[in-house]
């Protein structure tokens, strides 16, 4: 029974994770010019908020992993410290967004990947007892 709760606290993870990655996927690419510009504009406007749609529904994901693991008795105060780092980088995610700034969408991207990476293992460490 715990390896299947271990199975599917971990599966939410990893779907958290994927999400957490492409904010620069569909960022205007150089040799564009043909399109027209409020085409592109509306196109970065909608996946601006889908973007940072994503982001919230990750980190509230990860709010109600940790608040049904604190049911269960673990103790979860380095994974909420975690979560309190990633939601730490949202004003600035939706700054570069909105700025189109890809060198620090990169940045922030590199920095979350990071975090999302600390969140999934301190989980399995938690999970399996470490």
């Amino acid at each position: 029974m715990k390896r299947i709760y271990i199975l599917a606290v971990a599966a939410l993870i990893g779907l958290v994770a994927v999400f957490a990655l492409p904010a620069t996927a569909l960022a205007p690419a150089a040799g564009t010019a043909g399109i027209d510009p409020g085409l592109k504009e509306e196109l970065w406007t909608i996946h601006t908020q889908h973007r940072l749609d994503r982001f919230d529904g990750n980190v509230e994901a990860a709010g109600e992993a940790i608040a049904a693991l604190e049911r269960y008795g673990y103790e979860t105060s380095g994974l909420s410290a975690t979560v309190d780092d990633i939601s730490g980088h949202r004003d600035s995610l939706a700054t570069a967004l909105k700025d189109k700034d890809r060198e620090e969408l990169r940045s922030i991207n590199k920095e979350l990947f990071s975090l999302w990476k600390d969140f999934r293992q301190e989980t399995k460490q938690l999970l399996e007892g470490e």
